[in-house]
């Protein structure tokens, strides 16, 4: 925190006296120089004033000549949040540890004497008397939590000191002392702070008023591409996209060894994308959340959560994947290959969308999507819709390929084995007449097949088998059962000559 300030106080001799001053808090809790005047004289318990600060936190602290356990009055601190009074509650007898006298702590130059002789010098520029000989207490009022923005405080003294009301009119007794004179700049500094406070810009890390470090606030994006390195505790943090395109090309990970760190992005704009391009090696879950697309073209540590409205892409890897229901998983950003180190799970309610541009297994046009899971036991649960794309298909593509009868894609891979089945397959656009696909399903893989939509359209296929076929063959998408296997296992696959031969 900083305060650099530059406001003057003067105490009238009708002792109603407030005490104002600005203090500026940002990453620089800033105040204008002080000065408090006394007029001529006022006897009172307030010798001097002064304030200590730690992160985002200020406590102001006045001497007394009074030592007491009560307060002796309040301070008011006016800013971005709004007015808040604080009594002074806090009583010690001896000085407070950070107060530096002449440089955030202030006093009289001059007499201590209830006579109408007043100061004749400011401390530090003139000579200091024998005033802090008489200090008997020191009390003070907190302030915590303070967001960046400026604010201005206000001492209220003691107005009635028989019932401690700090709203009343001061007496003379407790009104601060002659010649009370707060001088010289105030420089609080705060030092960058982690990202804890919601909204914190991505210019605030570069500015180094905010460590790159998440611990529970929310970090909005600013588009574009940032090469900043993040970690993140175990109180873990919060992207928001903010309708943006915007790329990470760091390293995020753990604050604290053995501790995860975990990232949920959200989305408060319209639109936009999240990319992570570095080696994160951040152990925590990352939850995709609704309306916010992230491609991983780089790698994670940690398993991703795609909620509902959320979508997961790329052609990096992954420590594991969720999807539930509502949620997108769509390999590739255009056409690619999105590789998981862990079990992927496929919610029912969710869709998996393939890129289908080609035959090729690469990324971009020409090619087609895939998931590939890695690792002894680790399986993919399919479930929900499975959603192959011809046309309208983002980023590099023809989206001007049609399939054949017979073409297969090869959509999945896994080394633990492919468990369960989609509930249902949506058919593009962009396919040939009196073609579908339909999902084969083998130990450890998933094949998306082009098969005709109706055997019996067949031209030469003779009409009652044609028919008879079209009546028992499993529904697009479903797991097949042993009967329906053994008839269109040998089926699916063929091209269209090769049916009619048979």
């Amino acid at each position: 925190m900083q305060i650099s300030p530059s406001t003057t106080f003067r105490i009238p001799t009708n002792h109603r006296t407030r005490i104002a001053a600005a203090l500026l808090l940002s990453t620089a809790f800033v105040a204008p120089a002080m000065v408090l005047v006394a007029s001529d004289r006022a006897a009172a318990h307030t010798l001097t004033f002064g304030y200590t600060s730690s992160g985002t936190t200020a406590t102001f602290w006045y001497g007394t000549y009074h030592e007491s356990d009560f307060n002796e009055g309040s301070v008011s601190l006016t800013g971005a949040g709004g007015t808040t009074i604080s009594k002074f509650t806090l009583l010690q007898g001896t000085r407070p540890t950070g107060l530096v006298s002449g440089v955030n702590w202030f006093e009289t130059d001059g007499s201590f004497d209830d006579g109408p002789v007043p100061g004749t010098g400011l401390f530090p520029g003139g000579t200091k008397n024998s005033w802090a000989c008489c200090y008997s207490a020191w009390q003070g009022a907190t302030f915590a939590n303070l967001v960046d923005g400026k604010y201005t405080f206000t001492y209220i003294p003691l107005g009635d000191p028989l019932s401690y009301d700090p709203t009343g009119t001061p007496t003379g007794d407790w009104a601060p002392v002659d010649s009370i004179v707060l001088s010289n700049s105030i420089s609080i500094v705060t030092p960058p702070r982690n990202i804890v406070q919601v909204n914190t810009k991505i210019s605030d890390v570069v500015g180094g008023t905010v460590l790159p470090v998440f611990d529970g606030g929310t970090l909005a994006a600013n588009g574009g591409v940032t090469a900043l390195n993040f970690t993140i505790t175990g109180a873990n943090g919060t992207l928001d996209q903010a309708g943006l395109h915007t790329m990470l090309t760091g390293v995020l990970s753990d604050a604290v060894a053995g501790t995860p760190g975990g990232l949920t992005i959200v989305n408060s704009g319209a639109g936009g994308s999240i990319t992570l391009s570095g080696a994160n090696t951040y152990t925590g879950t990352t939850t995709i959340g609704t309306g916010t697309t992230v491609a991983v073209n780089g790698s994670l540590a940690g398993t991703v959560l795609v909620t509902d409205g959320g979508m997961l892409r790329g052609t990096g890897s992954v420590g594991g994947i969720g999807v539930g229901a509502g949620g997108v998983l769509a390999p590739g950003n255009s056409p690619g290959t999105l590789v998981s180190a862990g079990p992927v799970v496929l919610a029912a309610g969710s869709t998996t969308q393939f890129d289908i541009d080609g035959t090729g297994t690469g990324s971009g046009a020409g090619n087609f999507s895939r998931i590939i899971v890695t690792g002894a036991g680790n399986t993919l649960t399919a479930g929900g819709t499975v959603a192959p794309t011809l046309r309208g298909i983002s980023g590099a593509a023809t989206n001007t390929f049609t399939p054949v009868v017979g073409q297969a894609f090869r959509v999945v891979q896994a080394q633990g084995g492919v468990l369960g089945a989609f509930s249902g397959l949506a058919q593009p656009v962009g396919l040939a007449a009196n073609t579908r696909f339909d999902v084969v399903y083998g130990g450890g893989t998933v094949d998306l097949v082009v098969t005709p939509a109706q055997f019996g359209a067949l031209a030469d296929w003779s009409s009652p088998m044609g028919a008879a076929l079209d009546a028992v063959r499993p529904a697009a998408g479903a797991a097949a059962s042993a009967a329906q296997s053994a008839v269109f296992g040998p089926i699916y696959g063929l091209t269209a000559a090769q049916m009619l031969e048979n």
